[in-house]
């Protein structure tokens, strides 16, 4: 029984370490990893030029095709890395849906017009990445409120005694957002309040999702199981769902995440609404799909 006890007391002490110096020696290889970073080079300003295939450097490490917003973020990246990388872009601009063209004294966004305002902030993860990737030399100008202003027709069927404004304003932040698009709908509906708050605080999870399902391909499976836990699982189940079925879910019905993902998404009836106040609820939620922006945080 006495040697049994002590290897047993061995075992432990073994499995003790070990544990100890996962824990200890786990941060700090993932600290030497993160801080073995080339020094950064010289930034010289080149302008592209057209292909030609003696402009090819030799010895080229990689090559990046398509300079729209993640093609130049991937070269960079590489670029920072110490690779030699070449990138390829068939438009006459770089950018992708990031650069802005003038026609007739007019000047038009190809896309993306506005973005979040963390990506201004170095404390915060899209700040810092664009604060990394710019070498701090990218200046944000901030956007007075509201930030972006929709215009509908106008809609002759709404509710006796409610609003009917066909223009429909964006303010930063969730709830300002949803009170502002609500005093333009029906300011009363306390219950259509609270469910537009639910859907926005949805995309709120699903574009944590996103993040974590960008963490889990670069962590180990076993620590990956650890940091993000059920969230891919759930990003998966969420995409399998189409917009107009959740937004019926929740803003007809009254379906919370959870009741999506227990009892499944029910299948939005065909036609319009007949609600009026929902269906320009819905109508509004929905621009940002095809607007190509990122709603303000």
């Amino acid at each position: 029984m006495i040697r049994t006890f002590d290897l047993m007391s061995t075992q432990q002490a073994q499995i003790w370490a070990l544990v100890i110096a996962t824990v200890v020696l786990l941060p700090i290889y993932f600290v030497l990893i993160l801080t073995r970073w080339p020094k950064p080079r010289c930034v010289h300003p080149r302008r592209a030029s057209s292909f030609r295939p003696d402009l090819v450097p030799k010895c080229i490490d990689t090559i990046v095709i398509g300079s729209g917003s993640g093609g130049c973020t991937c070269a960079n990246l590489l670029a920072q890395s110490g690779q030699r990388v070449l990138l390829l872009e068939r438009h006459e601009k770089t950018g992708g849906c990031t650069h802005s063209f003038r026609e007739k004294k007019c000047e038009w966004d190809t896309g993306l017009h506005y973005t979040s305002k963390a990506m201004s902030l170095k404390t915060r993860r899209p700040g810092a990445i664009m604060d990394f990737l710019s070498r701090g030399k990218q200046a944000w100008t901030p956007l007075d409120e509201p930030y972006d202003e929709i215009v509908f027709p106008s809609d002759a069927d709404t509710r006796p005694g409610r609003p009917n404004e066909n223009s429909y304003r964006f303010i930063s932040g969730k709830e300002n957002t949803v009170e502002s698009i609500l005093n333009s709908i029906d300011p009363s509906d306390d219950l259509l309040r609270s469910r537009a708050m639910r859907y926005m605080d949805l995309c709120q999870e699903i574009n944590n999702c996103f993040v974590a399902l960008g963490v889990s391909r670069i962590l180990p499976a076993w620590l990956s199981r650890i940091l993000v836990g059920n969230r891919v699982d759930r990003l998966m189940k969420f995409a399998a769902m189409s917009v107009r079925d959740v937004q019926h879910a929740i803003l007809n019905v009254g379906y919370t995440a959870e009741d999506l993902l227990e009892e499944g998404c029910p299948t939005a009836p065909e036609g319009p609404d007949p609600d009026p106040s929902i269906r320009r609820l819905k109508a509004v939620l929905t621009h940002p799909i095809g607007d190509y922006a990122v709603q303000v945080s």
